[in-house]
């Protein structure tokens, strides 16, 4: 992959999934330790199978591919730990300086989760205990990769009866780094509602914990109204099916919703035309919509945040300028405590700028 830029300058990404972001390698050496089967323990084979280059038919089809990876690290504290600390160091080589990570403790938990998604023997591993086996891993690397590193956890919009638990532990863990509330997962419809989850994210309103919703992805403009106005989202996951709805468009640019977008994903899951050139994000960045780029699983991409600045660069025609100016755009709608934001918006400024305009945030 030859990149049309060298984008050597400090990054912000808020869309990025956890368990969405192994090594290959390291899936095939804890397979081996913990008898987790592959379909196969050659790294390249392994690739060719697990990673998703070409467009898939749906979101359906490409969320399946979990199911192949997430087992080697569901139920140990050990490999979630490791998972963790290769993603915040892989994120700081690729010269990213604040990351959000998001995930769903249910789905590498072994005890106290019904179903058992990924583990395949109970264990004593609680949705609690991998929260915590993640912010250690945090803040274990702290003092090895200068990265400002936040978490997301993350509802599934099938899965109802997590979302009130997973709205007590983004409270009970906001000291150590967990800073909101999401809903993944396709849904069974393409218009699948959040009345289920509702009252776990009124919770999280009336205790001033942030809000992002995956929707307008498989679903269409109507589910993004619903994340907005009945959910409180500040944010969306994806977000472009937006574009589809006027009065959903204006109303995300009116209240500036920003929206997460993932160049790359957002073509393999089919969300978005076929033809990258009519991207929904070229229209983003024409009115003046608040977003940002994001890399979503960069594992299943055989990728990185690199490759989607890449395909920004190549097919929707952003410059190095815009590019920067969406990393602003992930920094000031990021969910980071407002001392940390405006040091970051600060550094940014003056390493994209000199000291010209980095005092105004």
């Amino acid at each position: 992959w030859n990149f049309a830029m060298p984008f050597d300058f400090p990054k912000a990404e808020l869309h990025c999934h956890l368990d969405g972001c192994f090594r290959l390698s390291t899936c095939i050496e804890l397979a081996r330790e913990r008898g987790v089967e592959l379909p196969s323990y050659d790294v390249n084979e392994l690739r060719s199978l697990v990673c998703k280059l070409q467009r898939t038919a749906s979101l359906d089809e490409y969320l399946a591919h979990f199911m192949v990876t997430t087992p080697v690290f569901a139920g140990s504290r050990e490999a979630i730990k490791r998972l963790t600390m290769e993603a915040i160091e892989d994120k700081h080589q690729q010269g990213i300086s604040y990351i959000e990570f998001r995930f769903c403790p249910h789905l590498l938990a072994d005890c106290d989760v019904t179903p058992r998604l990924n583990a395949k023997t109970a264990g004593t591993l609680t949705p609690r205990g991998v929260v915590e086996a993640v912010c250690t891993a945090a803040e274990e690397a702290r003092s090895r990769f200068p990265v400002v590193v936040r978490f997301i956890l993350c509802a599934l919009l099938d899965l109802p009866d997590w979302s009130m638990e997973l709205a007590h532990m983004c409270k009970e863990f906001a000291l150590r780094g967990v800073v909101a509330l999401d809903i993944a997962g396709a849904g069974i419809e393409a218009d699948s509602t959040f009345d289920d989850h509702k009252a776990a994210f009124d919770f999280c309103k009336e205790h001033s914990i942030d809000i992002t919703v995956h929707a307008g992805e498989k679903g269409g403009p109507n589910q993004v109204h619903e994340a907005v106005h009945k959910l409180h989202a500040t944010r969306i996951g994806h977000g472009y099916k937006t574009i589809n709805d006027k009065a959903v468009y204006d109303d995300v640019i009116k209240k500036q919703i920003h929206l997460e977008v993932c160049p790359i994903s957002s073509n393999l899951t089919a969300s978005v035309p076929e033809d990258m050139t009519a991207h929904p994000a070229i229209s983003f960045l024409n009115d003046g919509v608040n977003f940002s780029l994001n890399t979503d699983n960069p594992g299943f991409h055989d990728a990185d945040i690199l490759h989607d600045y890449d395909v920004a660069s190549r097919m929707f025609r952003f410059t190095e300028e815009q590019i920067k100016e969406l990393n602003l755009n992930a920094l000031r709608s990021s969910f980071v405590e407002a001392p940390m934001k405006e040091k970051l918006i600060k550094d940014f400024k003056e390493a994209y700028y000199g000291n010209r305009n980095s005092t105004t945030l």
